[in-house]
């Protein structure tokens, strides 16, 4: 299906299923327009912020033809489904798809994902005077004085390895469940 293009997201990543229905589809139009601005293509799926879904968004998402938005895959094992597997809300023309934490992680963790190499900058610290960053994170829990300099070139070369992996992993997970 059409699910690995483009995804919105409510504007303010406020959480959805905590907003009233008129402040949710206030927030959605908002997320949605932005990549139409940009990019010049509104998206056809939502990333809600946190993943968070409640009974009633289905008809939100569907009101502004988003066919799909991801769902924690947590959820969907504790209503008894397979986290690889899409599932369309009931009543609903959505489909409610698992986000892959596996995946997630490898692109978003600071401890065990890309985030956490030693290249690349340490967005946590900065030079005390002039707000530079100049260090690399080295180790996820070194201190300032246990940290290196940053190097540009390094941290080219190691995202050039991170990229290489993603689409290798990431190759290998859709092919095991496709």
């Amino acid at each position: 299906a059409g699910w690995a293009g483009l995804r919105g997201g409510p504007a303010a990543h406020r959480s959805l299923p905590l907003l009233l229905p008129g402040s949710a589809a206030v927030a959605r139009e908002a997320g949605l327009a932005d990549p139409r601005a940009r990019l010049g293509q509104r998206p056809r799926g939502i990333w809600s912020p946190e993943c968070g879904y409640s009974p009633g968004l289905a008809d939100i998402f569907a009101a502004a033809g988003v066919d799909h938005f991801l769902v924690d895959e947590q959820t969907v094992r504790a209503a008894g489904g397979h986290p690889y597997a899409a599932w369309r809300v009931a009543g609903t023309d959505v489909v409610a798809v698992p986000r892959d934490l596996e995946v997630t992680n490898l692109i978003w963790s600071s401890r065990s994902g890309y985030p956490a190499a030693a290249s690349y900058r340490d967005f946590h610290v900065r030079e005390e005077f002039t707000g530079i960053r100049l260090w690399s994170i080295t180790h996820p829990d070194a201190g300032i004085e246990h940290k290196g300099g940053y190097d540009p070139a390094a941290a080219s070369a190691q995202l050039d390895r991170d990229v290489a992996h993603f689409v290798g992993a990431r190759g290998v997970r859709h092919h095991a469940f496709h």
